[in-house]
């Protein structure tokens, strides 16, 4: 859920039990993950969803991960759990369209003419 704090000694615990790793994310990384996987994937994820792909991003920029290896990153979140924060995510300059079936049609059949 957002805005209530994780429990940070379970969490470790349970990636050393289970022999996992873990890594910090900053919040203009979650950001950024937000948005690229909502402009490139069509995916729309809270920033704690965005969190995990954050660092697939950042464990790939860094050649800990090749970019061509197989991986999986769980993204449970839906961005309306948290509109603000994809609020202030967005580009200005979007269209609005009227939300009928002839104005959507009419914006899909632009984009992809």
């Amino acid at each position: 859920s957002v805005g209530y704090p994780r429990d940070a000694a379970k969490a470790l615990r349970a990636v050393r039990t289970t022999g996992g790793a873990m890594l910090a994310v900053t919040e203009e990384e979650i950001l950024l993950a937000q948005r690229i996987l909502a402009q490139n994937g069509g995916i729309f994820v809270e920033p704690a969803a965005a969190a995990s792909y954050a660092g697939l991003l950042k464990l790939t920029e860094s050649g800990q991960i090749d970019k061509d290896e197989t991986t999986v990153v769980l993204l449970t979140g839906h961005g309306l759990k948290d509109i603000e924060a994809a609020a202030t995510n967005i580009d200005t300059d979007i269209e609005l369209i009227s939300p009928d079936i002839d104005s959507i049609e009419r914006k899909i059949r632009k984009i992809f003419k």
